[in-house]
């Protein structure tokens, strides 16, 4: 999966880890080239910054019923390209609570510096994200779909630039 780390077990945790500055560089199919990447387990308490991606998630990727995270920063992000992206997404029932996702810059195809997709998000502040696009269904801040949850949380100054695609 390309991921600085990956948790794929229930019983797994990572706990006060920060991670700088990671960078994947893939250019295959692969999709997940983020900081850490959680199918199963927890993370608490950690802090990505800096990270970039060539394909998807640069920073956090949280996907099923037993991928749980709290109190995660995700700051100054972004994608190494213009591939249609979120800086950080919940999905397939994963869970996330009191984390921030700020900060973060995409490209022209960023979808929104948060994507809920069936996971939930609970008490967090998604502030100060930016993002240009050239479709119409992206957002600067947060895109929910697919019977995504996000409750109780912070949408603050986000950006998104429309930019008119010309043939």
């Amino acid at each position: 999966y390309a991921a600085g780390i990956y948790l794929g077990d229930a019983g797994a945790v990572l706990e006060g880890v920060t991670v700088v500055d990671y960078n994947s560089d893939n250019t295959g199919d692969d999709r997940y080239g983020c900081g850490v990447y959680v199918t199963a387990g927890v993370v608490s308490n950690c802090s990505f910054t800096a990270c970039a991606a060539r394909n998807h998630r640069p920073a956090l990727a949280l996907s099923g019923a037993d991928a749980k995270g709290y109190a995660i920063a995700v700051t100054n992000n972004a994608p190494l390209n213009n591939t249609k992206t979120y800086i950080a997404c919940v999905d397939s029932g994963a869970l996330l609570v009191d984390s921030e996702i700020s900060r973060n810059v995409g490209g022209e195809k960023m979808l929104a510096a948060l994507g809920i997709g069936g996971g939930i998000v609970r008490n967090c502040t998604i502030a100060d994200n930016d993002a240009e696009s050239n479709q119409e269904k992206y957002a600067g801040g947060v895109h929910v779909s697919s019977g995504g949850t996000l409750a109780d949380s912070r949408i603050l100054r986000n950006r998104l630039s429309w930019r008119n695609k010309t043939t």
